[in-house]
């Protein structure tokens, strides 16, 4: 018997997409420090689950994959820590900043 894989928890979005990676990294904005890298689409959760409510804008090396206090080094939970934040609420404030509030997911 296969295994059949799960539909995804969120839809997927490349507009929305589009205006995370406009807004700028949501960590260098807390810090107020310069960023110096391209901004990305940090997903929360797997990026096979869609990306409405399951993404927020990272700088690409320092604050989503490489650096020392980035998503992928602490994982969600040291990250959601370290930066005194829920990743779900954090994005569903930017899904409503494109949508409106009234057009959530």
């Amino acid at each position: 018997m296969r295994a059949v894989p799960k539909p995804p928890t969120h839809e997927f979005n490349r507009a929305f997409l589009d205006y995370l990676r406009a807004c700028g990294c949501w960590a260098c904005q807390q810090t107020r420090q310069r960023q110096r890298y391209r901004t990305e689409a940090a997903h929360i959760e797997s990026c096979r689950y869609g990306d409405v409510e399951n993404a927020i804008p990272l700088c690409g090396i320092e604050h989503h994959r490489e650096g020392r206090f980035s998503l992928h080094k602490m994982g969600r939970d040291g990250f959601e820590r370290h930066w005194n934040v829920k990743l779900t609420e954090l994005a569903k404030r930017y899904w409503e900043g494109f949508n409106g509030p009234d057009q959530a997911a």
